[in-house]
């Protein structure tokens, strides 16, 4: 993740301040010259780009609006991570939560289908209880015998 997607949490009364450790850093070194015009520019343009983001966003639908939004949320947070544990991590990390998201909507709809089954068929056993089938023919179950010395008041 690039350093750009930070400035949307930066309040923007830090932002001169911001740019003039920016320059700074540039002149002692501490930052290339590069990197300082490419955060120095996206701060710049940041006042120009939100209308039109504010603008292409009401334009589209909810749903994918919200798509766009928990793409930006987990690219914001791999983008931490990456600060946190370090870019390579961060890529396990990412592909892991990518395979599991992605077995998951493949095994959920068969794991659905798979409970409505046996819900079904658990129905179908219980409401028959005391009727067993033979080659598509009902025969009723003999009752089970208690022992008469097993219980001493039947002696």
């Amino acid at each position: 993740m690039k350093a750009t997607a930070f400035w949307y949490l930066v309040p923007d009364n830090a932002l001169p301040a911001i740019i003039m450790v920016l320059v700074v850093g540039a002149i002692i070194g501490l930052v290339s010259g590069r990197a300082a015009l490419g955060v120095i520019l996206s701060i710049v343009l940041l006042p120009v780009i939100a209308p039109l983001l504010d603008s292409m966003m009401a334009t589209l639908p909810p749903w994918l609006s919200m798509v766009i939004v928990v793409a930006v949320v987990f690219t914001i947070g791999r983008g931490l991570l990456a600060c946190v544990v370090g870019q390579r991590a961060a890529d396990h990390l990412t592909a892991d939560l990518v395979r599991f998201i992605i077995s998951t909507c493949f095994v959920i709809p068969f794991r659905i289908l798979g409970w409505v089954l046996r819900w079904g068929g658990s129905q179908r056993n219980s409401a028959k209880t005391d009727v067993h089938y033979r080659n598509h023919e009902q025969v009723k179950r003999a009752p089970i015998k208690r022992n008469s010395h097993a219980d001493p008041a039947k002696r």
